[in-house]
């Protein structure tokens, strides 16, 4: 992954549907995509993850996997990931001696991915 890393990212999940889609093509080249598709069937999260990565290369977007094996950097709770997410301090912390070159620190305003969660915003 680059020195440099995007200032704007796209979280993706299956949330997102055919929505995810017009968010690739319309995201700035140069940002960043993390793609998550937790609840995705093995084969199934491939084959997605091989079409947003075709986007992503031909768009010049960063992409990163929220889970390993899929093949790009990492995103997660692991030793070695390039971004890292932290809901708390001791998270944030983890991630800095994990590494991470990016901290997600959320949720910043309310998210249906967290929800009651308190928010920084």
């Amino acid at each position: 992954m680059a020195d440099r890393y995007p200032e704007r990212w796209l979280m993706t999940d299956e949330r997102m549907g055919v929505a995810l889609w017009r968010a690739l093509v319309r995201i700035p080249p140069g940002s960043g995509v993390v793609f998550r598709h937790h609840a995705t069937s093995a084969r199934e999260r491939l084959a997605l993850f091989r079409r947003v990565r075709r986007i992503a290369r031909a768009r010049e977007l960063v992409l990163v996997a929220a889970d390993p094996p899929l093949p790009c950097p990492v995103h997660g709770r692991v030793a070695g990931a390039t971004t890292w997410p932290a809901h708390d301090r001791s998270e944030a912390l983890a991630g800095a001696r994990a590494g991470a070159a990016v901290l997600f620190v959320s949720p910043v305003f309310p998210t249906r991915s967290h929800p009651g969660a308190a928010a920084l915003g």
